[in-house]
């Protein structure tokens, strides 16, 4: 398409009050303009009758993807809701769209890009959620930057940066917390080779039974999802320890409701306690004691690092640790 002869880019910038480096770039559907000054850019130049074919590719264009796989939103209350409602928040704070697809289990095994990004839609990606390490080496070769939110990547070859909870030494204070309350038969519910974060909280339980002399084993973890992420029945022992050290809330809950069945109570017969802190009063009945996730923290760093990588800022590279908070509620007793 021919330009409108009597319209010059430094027109429009006048008109915008901005450089003809920011016309340029609005035109061109380059990074470096915000969304609101790039419609405004867009609808001056057509006022203006500057005819120029808006790109079919919108590479850079101030749009961030959020891929989640499936088996993470398994209800409309999940974590990972909660922690993309937060980073959309960032996101536009720093003037960017967000969009969210959710990853297909079909396509994670199949190792097909997202459609976001086979369209070419998304200048950055976050993966929300632990995927595959099949699917992570496709992913390193698509030209998208992207950043890991709540999972890392542990391998010599892939370096990729990751936002992450302190699971580790959050669950170890956690455990802490139980056994000072005079409790010493403790069993942790996650299923170790699901996700890194619950394998970080298991190793911070170990450490915790292990600084106290108690018997700890991966033979003793009770499973609460399969190694795709997707929950399973609890099987709990008819043999029960004193405490259930669960690797969220929502497993808490599950475990809760299964000692219900048996006709036990919680916290009078036996102490249950969660971690992640998000589910509403009204589905955690007693209140739970459990570690509080920085959600907001953990957006924020997130959307700053996609935006950094975007732009070619500097920024803190490799595992970024976010702090959490252990909330003491009454689903453990003082048995002191």
């Amino acid at each position: 398409m021919g330009l409108h002869k009597k319209i010059r880019l430094a027109d429009i910038a006048e008109k915008a009050g901005v450089s003809i480096v920011t016309v340029s770039k609005a035109l061109a559907g380059k990074d470096g303009v915000g969304s609101a000054l790039r419609e405004k850019i867009w609808q001056l130049a057509t006022e203006l009758g500057y005819e120029v074919k808006q790109p079919a590719v919108h590479v850079g264009t101030g749009t961030v993807g959020v891929l989640i796989p499936e088996r993470f939103l398994n209800d409309a209350g999940s974590f990972y809701w909660n922690v993309y409602g937060r980073v959309s928040a960032e996101l536009l704070k720093q003037n960017y769209n967000c969009v969210m697809e959710v990853l297909s289990l079909e396509y994670e095994k199949l190792c097909q890009l997202p459609v976001m990004v086979q369209d070419r839609r998304i200048s950055g990606m976050i993966i929300l959620g632990q995927i595959q390490n099949d699917y992570i080496r496709v992913l390193s070769g698509c030209g998208v930057p992207f950043v890991f939110l709540d999972f890392y990547y542990a391998s010599r070859y892939f370096h990729v940066d990751a936002v992450v909870s302190d699971n580790y030494y959050d669950m170890f204070l956690l455990t802490e917390y139980v056994i000072e309350q005079g409790y010493r038969n403790l069993r942790f519910v996650g299923t170790f080779f699901s996700t890194s974060s619950i394998q970080d909280r298991f190793f911070g339980f170990m450490k915790a039974m292990t600084l106290h002399n108690l018997p700890v084993s991966l033979e003793d973890i009770i499973n609460d999802r399969d190694e795709n992420g997707t929950f399973i029945p609890l099987q709990l022992p008819d043999d029960l320890p004193e405490a259930f050290i669960c690797n969220s809330d929502v497993t808490a809950r599950r475990v809760i409701a299964k000692l219900a069945e048996r006709g036990i109570s919680v916290p009078g017969d036996i102490a249950v306690t969660g971690f992640d802190n998000y589910l509403s009063p009204e589905y955690s009945i007693p209140d739970l004691t459990t570690v509080a996730v920085d959600t907001n923290a953990l957006a924020r760093v997130a959307a700053d690092i996609i935006v950094k990588k975007i732009s070619g800022q500097s920024y803190t590279a490799g595992r970024n640790l976010i702090p959490g908070k252990l909330i003491i509620r009454n689903s453990v007793l003082n048995k002191k």
